[in-house]
């Protein structure tokens, strides 16, 4: 009787985690913005979701330059550098034309395809309405220290 009885609650409790999936698979999945699921692909003209950063950090460089091309944003490559233990694969630099506006100033700095594409997020989601926002006027150009060096942390050669 005991057998039975929590054989019962079991198919009850299974039924019940069934149904409940079907209504998150038919109901209330598709409403969900394809941004903020990971298994979508990135998309770089759609807006900014949950799921983004993590699509961002799992980008390679053949699949991250097509990104950059489908979303009209303006880059060359580079060829891929070693220098010992350091280097750049699949880097690029900001190029002239496309959507992006800003210039980066004294050079354009040579970026990781996936640094790139976090970057130019940041300028059309952050930057630029933030300027237009508080200034009233779209941010032209960024000043910057840098963007890589082949060194340890504190400066040394060894340890």
């Amino acid at each position: 009787m005991t057998f039975l009885r929590t054989l019962r609650r079991l198919m009850a409790l299974a039924l019940a985690l069934g149904l409940g999936l079907t209504l998150v698979l038919v109901y209330l999945l598709p409403r969900v913005p394809p941004q903020d699921l990971p298994w979508t692909p990135l998309d770089l003209n759609a807006p900014v979701g949950s799921a983004t950063a993590g699509k961002i950090a799992g980008l390679d460089g053949k699949a991250c330059l097509v990104l950059l091309d489908s979303a009209d944003i303006a880059y060359r490559a580079l060829p891929d550098t070693r220098h010992g233990q350091c280097g750049l694969d699949d880097g690029i630099a900001w190029a002239a034309g496309g959507l992006r506006t800003i210039r980066y100033r004294p050079v354009q700095p040579p970026l990781a395809c996936p640094l790139a594409t976090a970057l130019a997020l940041w300028e059309r989601e952050i930057v630029q309405p933030a300027a237009i926002r508080i200034f009233r006027t779209r941010v032209v150009a960024i000043e910057h220290f840098g963007s890589y060096s082949c060194r340890r942390m504190y400066g040394r050669a060894t340890g």
